[in-house]
């Protein structure tokens, strides 16, 4: 099993999904990531701490989970959930 592909489009479609669904329910909810990972950097990272490839492989189904990309350049969801936290 792979990566779950998606694209930023519909990151900020998600988003705007559950605030439909969920928005005025809520006090408060959570992204589980403000910025993407470096799969990279992780790459070099784990097999110095006795990681193997299989935890890199896991790290990668939330690699892309992040409203920033990894250089911390904003995605469109970012945007999205800028705008339903202002509005508390």
């Amino acid at each position: 099993m792979g990566p779950i592909n998606g694209s930023s489009d519909a990151q900020a479609a998600y988003l705007n999904a559950i605030h439909g669904q969920l928005g005025p329910r809520l006090v408060f909810w959570v992204n589980l990531l403000l910025t993407d990972f470096n799969l990279q950097s992780y790459a070099e990272f784990l097999p110095s701490k006795g990681q193997s490839e299989r935890d890199l492989e896991t790290l990668g189904y939330f690699a892309y989970t992040g409203l920033q990309n990894f250089d911390r350049s904003p995605k469109p969801a970012l945007e999205v959930w800028d705008r339903f936290r202002n509005e508390r």
